[in-house]
């Protein structure tokens, strides 16, 4: 500025101005202002997730967590040292609110502020704003939160933070330039901190999603917060919702619904942000939960969807996207309803297990009949044996058309063409043998189908010259194999020699479930060894949400199984948690079998291990059942809008010939 002569005229354009930034002319909202100005110009870009958080905001973070039950008073005397940590520093303004909003409640206290921040240029305007306020520079870090804990020797009292929204944290694809080497680096680094388990921050586990770290700033949060810490971490739904059971993200809510951590989630207006209009969440963590607030869940609706603005205000200014506001009253009307704890209309009290997913998968038990008639002849014709013998179980079956068009191969494409003609030959074969028999007689026994497919394919032993073993004559000892003599005296190793690598025994059962059809008559077929069969296609997964009714009545079950007094059942099934129990499990499993699944579809089981996982569905817990409009009401809402343009356009076109 001094080289291009500009620095005098700057100066003096402030110095004319000087009264517009005088303290104690110009109030602390009206200066934030022109600051907030500043940032959303030359900052506030969405593109890398940054969303700058409004000064209204913050202060209704800090005073959440200020307004908790369970907060020290020895946390606010005279002397006591506050640590503050915002690990999505930004500019620093959580910070200062944070500063501000503490010494307003006692100003003899000691606040440290600690802050990281990834970006250098935010992170430099950070540090002037802390420069200006006398904190220790050495607690604001240019850091990378993702796998870098600036701080590794302080605990937080209290942290609040607005993470990036859907950056990607993890490279993808083959691209090669300067980010996706970037991206691999703080993979690896976050990789590195995640096999740490329970001594790194990463003890859940990482998210699954590459585009989206939220969660795994909110893990950074828990893993710095005091044994009396609490967190006010702002999200969008991301960390809520994505992710299915066994997805990084819901192992991670899981683990905080384990840990009991959670204590508050709050849904406000869309249109706060500068820079987005999106709906935000506000997670209240707390690792200190008062005994009466164990493993519930608070939520509470401020979004004011209904458009009653009940919460918010519009703005008198719209700056960006930014078209609403919080005033005092709105931000008291929250604080009012968090300290409560207690369900309202615009508020539930959950339990955690209200937010508990179960996994897992369900096969019904093979119940069959046998028959070789024309209908299933034709089904047969692109059944497994077919897959099987013409391309295997690695190629498809267009791969093979693929081979079959080229003028050059290598030897493993020559092999595989090989194979496939040997297999369509052994199928043409089998196929013709079968049509000889068609019948319309079905077959209820497994076991006496397959007697009638191998007299159909002529399965017989013949003797046959040893090529290889001579008597004492020196002539070729004969031995007796087996064949389809009714399919060209097929042997095992002319099979063999196709994709398929079965026995004749393998072969004939492949044959009888290709010629099956469900039938809940017939009796279920097992193994050798008295293990049920299960039917691949009927193959299904089931998510069901556990809730906290739920739980309970299934608990209560099991206590009074055990003899205990019926007065003191429901006592103590709240005392004694059995979620996740293997006879709990099995009690939940055969209730929701008995109910959804079984009317449908006897003999269904549930065939592998239950996987858990945990999905925040806030707006399920508010949504209420409205009846959809009768169709004579909306033909008739229809008619009177067609009315009404029609009336309109008549005036509009009155007098145009």
């Amino acid at each position: 500025m001094k080289r291009c002569r500009v620095l005098n005229t700057v100066l003096n354009k402030f110095y004319e101005n000087r009264d517009k930034f005088d303290p104690l002319k110009t109030g602390d909202m009206e200066v934030g202002n022109m600051f907030e100005m500043v940032i959303r110009k030359y900052f506030a870009t969405s593109s890398n997730g940054q969303f700058f958080t409004p000064r209204e905001i913050i202060g209704l973070m800090m005073n959440i967590m200020l307004n908790s039950t369970d907060i020290s008073d020895d946390l606010f005397k005279d002397g006591a040292v506050v640590n503050v940590l915002d690990m999505a520093c930004g500019t620093g303004g959580m910070l200062s609110i944070a500063q501000e909003t503490l010494n307003k409640v006692n100003n003899k206290i000691t606040v440290n502020l600690f802050g990281q921040e990834v970006d250098p240029k935010l992170y430099s305007v950070c540090l002037s704003d802390i420069l200006l306020k006398g904190q220790d520079v050495d607690n604001i870090k240019c850091a990378n939160t993702l796998y870098e804990d600036a701080f590794p020797k302080d605990e937080m009292d209290f942290i609040l933070a607005n993470p990036p929204f859907g950056t990607s944290w993890r490279p993808s694809g083959s691209k090669k330039d300067n980010k996706a080497d970037n991206l691999k680096e703080q993979y690896l680094r976050i990789k590195e901190e995640e096999s740490k388990g329970e001594k790194g921050k990463y003890e859940a586990g990482i998210a699954s999603d590459g585009t989206d770290c939220q969660i795994m700033f909110i893990q950074h949060a828990l893993y710095k917060l005091k044994e009396s810490g609490k967190a006010c971490i702002i999200s969008n739904n991301k960390p809520l919702m994505a992710g299915e059971v066994g997805s990084g993200e819901s192992d991670i809510r899981k683990w905080i619904l384990d840990k009991d951590y959670i204590e508050a989630i709050i849904k406000l207006p869309g249109q706060m942000f500068y820079n987005t209009g999106i709906n935000i969440y506000l997670n209240i963590f707390n690792k200190g939960k008062a005994v009466e607030r164990k493993n519930k869940i608070l939520l509470i609706d401020a979004s004011d969807e209904d458009g009653k603005f009940e919460f918010h205000s519009i703005a008198k200014r719209s700056i960006g996207d930014k078209r609403n506001e919080l005033t005092k009253k709105h931000i008291e009307k929250i604080i009012k309803l968090y300290t409560n704890f207690k369900a309202s209309k615009f508020s539930k009290v959950i339990s955690r297990d209200d937010f508990i997913n179960m996994k897992f998968t369900t096969k019904q038990a093979m119940q069959c009949d046998f028959s070789i008639n024309s209908e299933r002849l034709e089904s047969f014709k692109n059944g497994k044996l077919y897959n099987i013998l013409s391309h295997g179980t690695k190629l498809t079956e267009e791969q093979i058309n693929i081979l079959l068009r080229q003028d050059e191969f290598n030897e493993n494409e020559k092999s595989n063409i090989e194979k496939h003609n040997i297999g369509i030959d052994i199928f043409k074969k089998i196929y013709n043998a079968l049509v000889k028999n068609k019948s319309d007689k079905v077959y209820i026994d497994i076991e006496d189908f397959i007697e009638f497919i191998k007299a159909s394919l002529g399965y017989k032993q013949v003797e046959v010259q040893d090529g290889e073993k001579k008597d004492k004559k020196g002539n070729y000892k004969k031995k007796k194999i087996w064949v389809l003599s009714e399919c060209g005296d097929i042997t095992l190793n002319g099979i063999k020699s196709s994709f398929l690598k079965k026995s004749f025994n393998d072969l004939f059962k492949i044959i009888a479930f290709d010629l099956a059809q469900h039938n809940e008559e017939a009796d279920i077929i097992t193994d050798k060894d008295g293990n049920i069969l299960f039917d691949d296609e009927s193959k299904d997964t089931e998510t069901i949400q556990v809730s906290s009714d739920l739980s309970l009545n299934i608990t209560c079950k099991l206590e009074k199984s055990e003899n205990e007094e019926s007065e003191n059942i429901k006592l103590t099934a709240k005392k004694k948690n059995l979620l996740y129990g293997s006879e709990w499990e099995k009690e939940v499993l055969e209730s929701y079998l008995e109910k959804e699944v079984l009317p449908y579809a006897k003999n269904t089981h549930v065939i592998d291990k239950v996987m858990y996982g945990a999905k925040y569905d806030f707006d399920k817990q508010f949504y209420v059942y409205k009846p959809l409009v009768k169709s004579n009401e909306l033909l008739k809402k229809y008619q009177e809008i067609e009315k009404s343009i029609s009336s309109d356009l008549n005036e509009l076109l009155e007098g145009i010939k």
